[in-house]
């Protein structure tokens, strides 16, 4: 998707995306469940930090949040410790959507010059972990020694 495409379909899909991509990739870094990422207080943050940054980018295009962003991650721990579907994809070793959920988010972002430090720290992470071919299984990382 190109240009003005990309910013049509993103617009369209913002509010979506800032509801499931950080939670979703969050999840999947930390295994933990939507209660638990809600429930201790450092993921909380990345995640609030995480839909500020969207959120901003949102308003630029004219989108309109209508859920606050407290009550969005309240809802998301009244599910309860619930599996995402990244979490269950990386659990299966399956191809992560990531580039859906959260790649979109950061190419507008630098299509416009718009800063997301966290949804850039978590995009990366995020699909450093849907590369590893390792994801899934019982692995142990191996001592510089070891390679």
């Amino acid at each position: 998707m190109q240009g003005a495409d990309l910013e049509r379909h993103s617009r369209g899909n913002l509010v979506e995306v800032v509801g499931q991509s950080d939670l979703q990739s969050i999840s999947a870094l930390s295994r933990a469940t939507l209660a638990s990422i809600c429930q201790y207080p450092p993921s909380r943050a990345i995640a609030a930090a995480m839909m500020t940054e969207a959120q901003k980018r949102g308003h630029q295009l004219g989108v309109k949040f209508r859920v606050p962003l407290e009550k969005r991650i309240a809802g998301a721990e009244k599910v309860g410790h619930h599996k995402t579907s990244m979490l269950q994809d990386v659990e299966g070793a399956r191809t992560l959507e990531i580039d859906a959920l959260l790649g979109s988010v950061v190419e507008l972002a630098r299509r416009t010059n718009t800063p997301t430090p966290h949804i850039d720290t978590v995009y990366a992470l995020t699909k450093a972990v849907g590369e590893d071919p390792r994801r899934g299984k019982d692995h142990k990382l191996r001592s510089s020694n070891q390679i």
